[in-house]
């Protein structure tokens, strides 16, 4: 069974494996969270690279990924953008 460390580093490892997609300086953790089936969603977060970011930079613009990862194998399973509201 996957740990909360494992499936992170499983994660990081797969987003990382699209390198034309981000910058992996800009990469950051958001949120772990365990599924009803007992999946981890990983959140991950990264600079977008169309938008310089100005003031806002570090939050405005941000691209958001939930990268779902297998309790029993620890592959990645899926990924998909995740719509952060801002209140």
């Amino acid at each position: 069974m996957a740990d909360v460390r494992s499936a992170v580093e499983a994660a990081d490892k797969f987003i990382r494996s699209f390198p034309n997609l981000l910058n992996p300086a800009s990469l950051r953790l958001e949120e772990t969270d365990i599924d009803k089936s007992g999946d981890w969603l990983i959140t991950v977060s990264y600079q977008d690279a169309t938008n310089s970011g100005g003031l806002l930079g570090s939050l405005a613009g941000r691209l958001y990924k939930q990268i779902r990862v297998s309790k029993t194998s620890n592959d990645v399973v899926s990924m998909k953008d995740r719509t952060v509201v801002k209140a």
